[in-house]
């Protein structure tokens, strides 16, 4: 008798122990690791500013100084708005070097929501940052503005950026501005650039180019029919 209570004690022990560990939280910062990086770029790619998972990018800064870089005013003496742009950008900016995917997810899409008034603080990212990933990141994100005012700047890093993921994040950059001007400097960076993965980034938009302009005038030739 006392030998079965002991026994269903110890089962409902054993019980109780399992569950508490399916529900105790972690403790851990969420991170992006290999794995979860390649599935939730390729299902979520207007989420998040790279194409690739954060482990494959250099760290290039120590933490102390990573922090203080390129820094945006937090005082009075710029406008409301423009501070609390700023602040989001910084923080932004930490998460990526710290690879912290929560806040990196939630950042990305409220700098989005500000749309072209973050280009002046990610072109600044992106032309003063030490931080390779930060500057590949803000490279992307100004990528996806698909603006035509901002070509200048991704000429200018495919060409001199020592970067292998900004000019990468450039020459896809230029793909989605859809001119046709942009296809002899995609095609020098698909013949001459160091890096496979740059090759290939500005193949693709040569493509993507030239089939959606092959297309608009097949258009138009149906057109004048």
């Amino acid at each position: 008798m006392i030998i079965g209570s002991f026994l269903i004690c110890a089962c409902a022990i054993i019980f109780f122990i399992y569950l508490y560990s399916q529900v105790k939280p972690s403790g851990k910062t969420s991170k992006l690791s290999d794995k979860q990086g390649i599935q939730y770029i390729k299902t979520n790619d207007e989420n998040i500013a790279s194409p690739h998972p954060l482990s494959d990018y250099p760290n290039t800064l120590s933490p102390d100084k990573s922090k203080a870089e390129t820094d945006f005013p937090k005082d009075e003496t710029v406008a409301s708005r423009e501070r609390q742009l700023g602040q989001l950008i910084n923080t932004w900016r930490q998460a990526i070097i710290t690879k912290n995917i929560q806040q990196i997810k939630q950042l990305d899409l409220s700098i989005k929501s500000y749309g072209n008034e973050a280009i002046p603080f990610l072109r600044k990212l992106v032309l003063e940052g030490e931080n390779e990933r930060v500057r590949a990141f803000s490279t992307r994100v100004l990528g996806r503005m698909c603006q035509i005012d901002l070509a200048d700047l991704f000429v200018e890093l495919l060409e001199k950026d020592h970067g292998h993921f900004v000019r990468e994040n450039a020459a896809w950059a230029l793909g989605r501005l859809n001119d046709r001007n942009f296809v002899e400097i995609l095609q020098k960076v698909a013949e001459t650039d160091t890096s496979e993965r740059v090759r290939q980034s500005a193949l693709e938009s040569i493509k993507i180019i030239n089939s959606i302009n092959n297309s608009k005038k097949k258009e138009e030739k149906d057109d004048q029919k």
